[in-house]
């Protein structure tokens, strides 16, 4: 099973296992894309592998079987959900077979996906299992931010933070996925160094096209060039561009205000657009474009003329910026 850019991370849960330390439930946070699913399935073959070492052999049966997600004692809960949602009567169904012990090995692994997607019920379904769990049950949690998380949950679970990954990590993941280079290249320098977001972006024409036109507006505004910004709205000709492009534009001012009070942390995959803005546009300015941003968000489906709307928010935001 080929990692990239989880050294760090499969060091400590390694130290874990060889110390005989290992929580019995883990829960790993990050945006979609960081590589939280691979993480969690590598956690459940440590669990399950049969040589019981710092990292799964990936040789012994219990690996196989784990990665071809057909292992008796490895259950992906999501999956067991109807149309793939958490719903409380389901999920007490299958917690209940908690108890039941495990078919092939000494323990049985249960992933939670998305965990931040079930609502308070299910959570407090949960919470019992996870609390005073039988002796052979153990928990992985996935979830893209853990403020949805109940706190009662998050005091019984151990957090990881999904480490960055780095861009020639990220390249070496796309080109091992069979993406030419020059490809990968392209995905790397639109999307940044998340390996999830550029495979879900290969061959999707208008993912990189929005990318595109959002670093178009974005610079435009950091170069005061109101001709500029005006011929990049002027691109999102349709409802489902402007739609997509919108809220991409909200992260790049949001990380533009980020960097500005010092900190280099990015959420979109227009950093260099972000960093220009942040130097060429005051705090108090970004602020009034973001707010005025989240604003067309928001009435996006009041505006019949699409194109006529992208020239108002041209303006708007031009007047505001410049």
């Amino acid at each position: 099973m080929k990692l990239y850019g989880k050294d760090k991370l499969t060091e400590r849960l390694a130290e874990f296992a060889e110390s005989g330390r290992f929580p019995h439930a883990i829960l790993f946070s990050g945006d979609k894309g960081t590589g939280k699913s691979v993480m969690a399935k590598y956690t459940a073959k440590l669990f399950l592998c049969e040589k019981k070492g710092g990292i799964p052999c990936d040789m012994c049966a219990a690996c196989h079987k784990a990665e071809k997600n057909i292992h008796p004692d490895l259950i992906d809960v999501l999956s067991e959900m109807p149309r793939e949602k958490y719903a409380v009567t389901e999920l007490r169904k299958l917690l209940a077979e908690g108890i039941i012990k495990p078919n092939d090995g000494d323990v049985k692994v249960y992933v939670f996906r998305e965990a931040e997607t079930m609502n308070d019920t299910c959570q407090n379904a949960l919470l019992k299992f996870i609390e005073e769990p039988s002796d052979f049950n153990r928990f992985v949690f996935t979830a893209d931010s853990v403020g949805a998380i109940l706190p009662t949950i998050l005091s019984r679970v151990v957090t990881i933070p999904m480490p960055p990954c780095g861009e020639k990590e990220c390249r070496a993941a796309l080109i091992d996925s069979g993406i030419p280079q020059s490809k990968a290249d392209e995905l790397v320098a639109g999307f940044g160094a998340n390996i999830g977001k550029c495979l879900d972006a290969y061959g999707n024409e208008t993912e990189m096209q929005v990318v595109e036109i959002v670093k178009a507006i974005s610079q435009g505004l950091a170069e005061k060039n109101e001709f500029k910004t005006a011929a990049a709205f002027a691109r999102l000709s349709n409802r489902d561009l402007q739609q997509k492009a919108l809220p991409l534009l909200l992260k790049v001012f949001r990380d533009g205000m980020v960097y500005t009070a010092g900190l280099d942390s990015f959420d979109s995959p227009c950093r260099e657009q972000a960093v220009m803005l942040a130097r060429s546009v005051p705090l108090k300015r970004l602020d009034l474009g973001a707010r005025e941003i989240q604003t067309f968000i928001e009435r996006q489906s009041l505006n019949p003329n699409v194109q006529l709307a992208c020239a108002v928010y041209a303006s708007r935001l031009c007047e505001l910026i410049l």
